[in-house]
């Protein structure tokens, strides 16, 4: 999250983006919809309007498991079933 916000605020700094401007910003597994700010603006201007997306288990910093978030995640039955492939 803090490289999205990073991001946006540089862009806007170098001039790539307009102050007051939306922008969707992504890293390698989050993406946020954000008002772009300059560095001497941020904190009374930044606003996060939305999360897209962000992940639910982050595996590498945090040594944590799905079982140990989502308990149950491994006996959930799945929401579609796979069909075989035929053989016409």
């Amino acid at each position: 999250m803090s490289l999205c916000v990073q991001a946006v605020i540089l862009a806007c700094d170098a001039g790539h983006v307009e102050l007051g401007e939306h922008v969707i910003s992504l890293t390698s597994d989050t993406a946020i919809l954000v008002q772009a700010t300059s560095t001497r603006r941020m904190l009374q201007e930044l606003i996060i309007r939305e999360i897209l997306c962000k992940p639910v288990i982050m595996s590498i910093s945090k040594k944590e498991t799905s079982e140990e978030v989502l308990p149950g995640l491994e006996t959930a039955k799945p929401l579609r079933k796979r069909l075989a492939p035929t053989t016409e």
